[in-house]
């Protein structure tokens, strides 16, 4: 009978290891701060003060990720210039909005005030 546990768990375990690889392997699913570089992005991060470019939050109580201005699947890259560092919740929730589409959603339902011209103006400085 523990022989028998031991070899599920361990084909179970296989197999979970075998979708984990197929998934990273897709095209472009790395992270954004892999594709980059770390110098790059250690810029963006310092550009951007350590915190979300959109509610503020610091990166001691969320989770940050960079996030492209111009998304990608409307064809925007990975320059300098398009990427913004965000907390995980201004991030998802953004999806694929537009800055200013962002700006008004945000606020609506957030309570998240900026604007999206000085985001993009920030985005460009030291890029």
């Amino acid at each position: 009978m523990p022989d028998t546990l031991a070899r599920n768990r361990a084909q179970t375990q296989a197999a979970y290891v075998a979708t984990r690889q197929q998934h990273a392997a897709r095209p472009r699913r790395e992270s954004v701060r892999k594709r980059i570089g770390k110098r790059r992005a250690r810029r963006i991060d310092e550009r951007d003060g350590g915190c979300c470019v959109y509610c503020g939050s610091d990166g001691a109580g969320a989770h940050l990720h960079l996030d492209h201005l111009k998304t990608r699947s409307t064809g925007g890259s990975d320059d300098v210039a398009n990427l913004v560092t965000a907390c995980r919740r201004c991030n998802s929730a953004r999806q694929d909005m537009t800055v200013a589409e962002w700006s008004r959603y945000a606020a609506a339902k957030y309570g998240i005030i900026f604007s999206a011209r000085r985001i993009w103006a920030h985005a460009r400085k030291a890029s």
